[in-house]
């Protein structure tokens, strides 16, 4: 199971680590300059980066998936299994809002915001869009999202919505689970 792990220092520093835990990973390190340009896999809109990114993942015939990573502004976005998520992305397109595909999601905000607070203000005008109607077709991806930045800021990304759930999380782990409110649970009966 993946977990992240959010971690404050003596010295007021901030970690941000996970687990992987797969059979096999085909991940490896990616660094993208501000201004790399890329295509949707949902509809094939291009965007450019605004934002440095270091992260973990892979390019494959015009396809980047990163699953974790940090921008020059101390943005670091995750992404995790998030059972059943596929029945609570978007399935009809907004002409006014940004669709990506759900693997695409911790790369984008990454490329484009600063801190937490920014993408969250934006969230509304973002839907994460099924695979049943993509250009290119990405099947099932069910995932959610953590993210922090330098301020300490921690929260989950939660797709049961769109616009997506923002949950401050005050344990500084998150798991692959159903939903972050069971985790709480959970801590609360121990």
């Amino acid at each position: 199971m993946c977990t992240s792990i959010f971690q404050h220092s003596i010295d007021g520093n901030h970690l941000f680590s996970r687990t992987m835990d797969w059979h096999s990973l085909n991940s490896f390190p990616l660094y993208l300059p501000a201004g790399y340009s890329w295509h949707s896999s949902f509809d094939g809109n291009l965007y450019t980066d605004k934002y440095a990114i270091i992260g973990n993942g892979f390019y494959r015939s015009d396809r980047l998936d990163i699953s974790d990573g940090v921008n020059q502004k101390g943005l670091s976005v995750q992404k995790l299994t998030f059972a059943n998520a596929d029945n609570f992305y978007s399935k009809n397109s907004d002409p006014n809002k940004i669709q990506l595909a759900p693997f695409e999601f911790a790369f984008w905000a990454m490329a484009n915001f600063a801190s937490v607070q920014e993408l969250v203000d934006f969230l509304p005008k973002v839907e994460i869009m099924s695979g049943e109607f993509a250009q290119r077709r990405y099947g099932k991806a069910d995932l959610h999202f953590a993210a922090c930045d330098k301020s300490g800021r921690f929260v989950l990304i939660e797709p049961l919505s769109m616009p997506m759930k923002v949950i401050e999380n005050p344990l500084g782990v998150v798991t692959n689970a159903p939903n972050f409110s069971n985790e709480l649970q959970n801590y609360q009966l121990t």
